[in-house]
């Protein structure tokens, strides 16, 4: 019975032995496999298919990443189609396959054909994901999307209206893509796909859009006509829009009010009151759906009625600066046009333009008789406005000799070596024309302290801007020590942008033409009489002074009353009339009483601080 049991035993595991070389390859004869093809291919999935094997009993399918060396067995199956879901988009791979029947003892061994062909298939990129679209200004949008697995680059189409297809328009491999030189106001319908070249040209499924442009900005808002009752706004038409909301500035709020609404690219306004002048913009509008869309507002334009013609056009001759003339200024215009004809050239010209009631013409050099005119405009740029020309006026130029120096070296010569000279006519002294103090310019701390070195004297300081700097031109007189009596004038500036009140003595390019009297009240007959004279000439610092005690000997208390017995009699010639404006407004501020003549200012100083 055990000898039974051990030839059972020995026969089973012969039987096991022989089953396990089932696992082992063994030639067969079995056909290679044909038929082998690629049926579908996606971003993530390869469908496979071949023709079956006579008396095969399935099939080992492989897999080779292409670019290496090492196949891998996906599956044993019995079918003859396989989907395999286990690859990555964009990729290339090589398949094969083989056939198997089973032989042996017990069927358990496994005989295989020939593999298949070598199919090469590469998987198509991922879809376009997260296709957006925003304008970027009205005639361009800038499409943007998330990067597709497996893409090499991105193809962008538009349709097109007129083929009723969608176009090309570019390949980027980029994520975005800005269309230009589209229309404003219009809606664009757009679709991206990527793709890869790994195995031929391999697209992934279109991703579409649609965007619209919007509303554009009206073009070249401007007035077009104008008389001295009417006037005509215009403007270039916007596409795609319904019509265009004009608004009129409200002055009393400062904001803009809805004054018009047209379709149609003008207005035209009538029964204008004279010289009126006010602002306008204006957008365009079209609806989407119910709800009503905009463009954005277009600048602000003046518009108004034709100015008037300049009135009361005058003219002064400065032989340092040439020909200054005055008009009478227009409210509402926005500057004016100087024109001159010279009788030598025979021809009018225009020589600037101003945007104040003055002008100066520096380039003068002949001696001719020059005719002006002026014209005021509204506008800018190619839309500007003239009212008619002023009466023209003549004027005759001709170069003053520089009067004799008004500085006389040859007296005194010692009073000279401490920075005065000295004028026998009126047994005066004066700064010689270089002196020290010109180093020093001038502040008011100055006149603060001059009571400390036995000075009373009253002041007047004229405070205005010319020429991008700040001017002062002061005038004093009183007791000087305890011996003299005097006055002085001097020119001053400085830069705008100086905060400390101190000013330089002007260079000798800045000089005025000056004159300047002090005058003595004589409080028993109520007459003024001179006490001395400066004579007419260029200063940037003018004075006098001569032997006296105005206040009573050493009475200081009584020093304010006694100074008041003196004025200065002060005649300034301008650069121009813009710097004569400004002189006049700081007199006025001042309380100072003061006439003009051409460029000329005459006051009398006699109160001040």
């Amino acid at each position: 019975m055990k000898k039974s049991v051990k030839r059972i035993l020995c026969l089973i595991l012969c039987l096991c032995m022989v089953a396990s070389t089932g696992l082992v390859s063994v030639a067969a004869e079995l056909p290679k496999v044909g038929g082998f093809a690629v049926t579908s291919f996606e971003d993530r999935r390869i469908d496979l298919k071949w023709n079956a094997v006579a008396d095969a009993k399935g099939y080992e399918i492989e897999r080779q990443k292409d670019g290496s060396d090492e196949w891998t067995r996906l599956k044993r199956q019995e079918d003859t189609t396989y989907a395999d879901k286990a690859v990555a988009a964009g990729t290339v791979y090589n398949y094969r396959v083989r056939a198997y029947k089973m032989t042996g003892v017990l069927n358990l061994q496994r005989a295989y054909g020939d593999y298949s062909d070598t199919i090469k298939v590469a998987t198509k990129p991922s879809d376009v994901t997260n296709l957006k679209g925003e304008a970027t200004g009205g005639t361009s949008i800038k499409l943007t999307w998330k990067k597709a697995d497996g893409a090499e680059r991105y193809a962008i189409y538009m349709y097109n209206d007129k083929s009723k297809d969608y176009d090309k328009v570019d390949t980027t491999d980029k994520l975005s893509y800005e269309v230009k030189g589209l229309t404003e106001s219009t809606e664009y319908f757009f679709k991206v796909k990527a793709y890869h070249k790994l195995n031929g040209t391999i697209d992934s499924e279109f991703a579409k859009i649609s965007v619209s442009t919007p509303i554009g900005d009206v073009k070249n808002f401007r007035l077009v006509e104008c008389t001295e009752n009417s006037y005509k706004i215009a403007w270039d038409k916007t596409k795609n829009v319904v019509g265009y909301e004009i608004y009129k500035l409200n002055i009393k709020t400062g904001d803009y009010d809805l004054f018009r609404t047209t379709s149609t690219k003008s207005y035209y306004f009538k029964n204008i009151s004279e010289n009126y002048n006010t602002l306008y913009k204006i957008r365009a509008y079209a609806y989407s759906g119910d709800e009503k869309i905009y463009g954005v507002f277009s600048k602000p334009i003046a518009v108004g009625t034709k100015p008037q013609a300049p009135v009361d056009l005058d003219g002064a001759i400065n032989t340092d600066n040439g020909v200054s003339l005055i008009w009478t200024d227009i409210p509402g215009v926005e500057g004016y046009e100087i024109y001159r004809y010279a009788l030598l050239d025979e021809k009018w010209e225009k020589i600037g333009v101003s945007d104040e009631a003055y002008f100066t013409d520096k380039l003068i050099e002949n001696v001719n008789v020059y005719r002006y005119r002026v014209t005021a405009y509204k506008g800018e740029g190619d839309n500007i406005f003239r009212s008619e020309m002023s009466e023209a006026i003549n004027l005759l130029y001709t170069p003053a000799e520089e009067p004799d120096s008004i500085y006389d070296n040859s007296v005194l010569k010692q009073v000279g070596l401490i920075g005065y000279l000295y004028d026998a006519r009126y047994k005066c002294f004066y700064t010689a024309e270089d002196p020290w103090q010109r180093n020093f310019g001038y502040n008011e701390i100055y006149d603060f302290g001059a009571g400390i070195v036995q000075m009373f004297i009253e002041t007047l300081r004229l405070k205005f801007d010319y020429d991008n700097k700040n001017w002062m031109i002061q005038v004093w007189k009183g007791q000087y020590g305890w011996v003299l009596i005097g006055a002085e004038i001097g020119i001053y500036h400085k830069p705008a942008d100086r905060v400390v009140e101190h000013y330089d003595c002007v260079p000798d390019e800045d000089r005025l033409r000056m004159a300047m009297t002090l005058e003595k009240l004589d409080v028993t007959t109520g007459e003024w009489t001179t006490v001395f004279h400066r004579p007419y000439g260029t200063y940037w610092w003018i004075t006098g002074f001569v032997f006296g005690n105005e206040i009573g000997g050493f009475d200081i208390m009584n020093a304010g009353a006694t100074i008041d017995n003196l004025r200065v009699d002060c005649r300034i010639t301008m650069k121009d009339y813009k710097m004569l404006a400004g002189v006049t407004q700081a007199l006025e501020e001042n309380d100072q009483y003061y006439t003009t003549k051409g460029l000329d200012v005459f006051f009398k100083f006699r109160h001040g601080v």
